[in-house]
């Protein structure tokens, strides 16, 4: 199992959806390695040309991004360990809380910790975030 997490300028690991996977990884004892990822190693990941997100997982010969789908893949793939996701309307919960902190907390918090973010980055990144984040943002 490749957990593919990023990492800024120090190698440190900052993405709290990576961090998600980690403890999904840990939480069902599952046994993994980390690749460091910049954002700017992103795009020649994919050679399917399939668009990947971090985090993202190497697992039986495939790539599964975004942590929601790599918790799924994992109940799916190891049922004989703790489960992740609930059945039924445990599931829909989670996923409504989840989309509850991306539209009300992430977009406030990201504005205020873009600029130390960005100062922190491997200068190969901090040309691409920054650009990426002003249009995402509509603000410079």
């Amino acid at each position: 199992m490749l957990l593919y997490d990023l990492v800024n300028a120090r190698r440190a690991h900052f993405s709290p959806n990576s961090w998600r996977v980690r403890l999904a990884l840990l939480h069902k004892g599952i046994a993994f390695e980390v690749r460091d990822v910049r954002f700017t190693d992103i795009p020649g990941m994919a050679g399917s040309g399939d668009k990947l997100t971090i985090p993202t997982i190497g697992h039986a010969e495939q790539l599964v991004t975004d942590s929601w789908a790599i918790v799924q893949h994992l109940d799916a793939a190891y049922p004989d360990t703790p489960r992740l996701i609930g059945p039924d309307a445990a599931a829909s919960v989670l996923k409504f809380f989840q989309y509850w902190v991306q539209t009300n907390l992430h977009g406030p918090i990201a504005r205020m910790i873009l600029l130390d973010l960005h100062a922190r980055l491997d200068p190969a990144d901090q040309a691409y975030f920054r650009a990426s984040r002003e249009k995402q943002y509509k603000t410079t």
